[in-house]
């Protein structure tokens, strides 16, 4: 049995036996956490079995934007804020995932303005 938690991100972990399963799809897993949109914060994360992105200044009653994986770096908008647009993932030349493109718009790990990739 193993117990683990971290009051600083709200994670906690408890795990009993051997087996530990995830609901997570692991293509998401890069994805997850605090993006930029220029200036405006977006959470995405995963949440009933499916990928989704949310402003930071969302009112709880918005809908989030919920994502369906077409190929490994190309995901569809398919309800929520940009229904029907792409999401495209560009990869470094480590292949991690440096920036993404949501609807023609860059979004990248730390706010700032609009700029072409390096």
């Amino acid at each position: 049995m193993v117990h683990a938690s971290s009051p600083a991100v709200g994670i906690r972990v408890s795990v009993t036996g051997t087996a530990l399963s995830t609901t997570t799809d692991a293509s998401g897993v890069p994805l997850l956490g605090i993006w930029f949109m220029e200036a405006a914060q977006l959470v995405v994360r995963w949440r009933e079995g499916r990928l989704e992105a949310r402003f930071a200044e969302m009112l709880d009653w918005e809908p989030s934007a919920v994502f369906e994986r077409e190929t490994d770096d190309r995901w569809r908008t398919v309800s929520g804020p940009e229904q029907g647009e792409a999401l495209r993932l560009e990869r470094g030349a480590d292949g991690t995932v440096a920036r993404m493109v949501w609807a023609g718009y860059p979004v990248t790990r730390e706010p700032g303005p609009w700029r072409r990739p390096e």
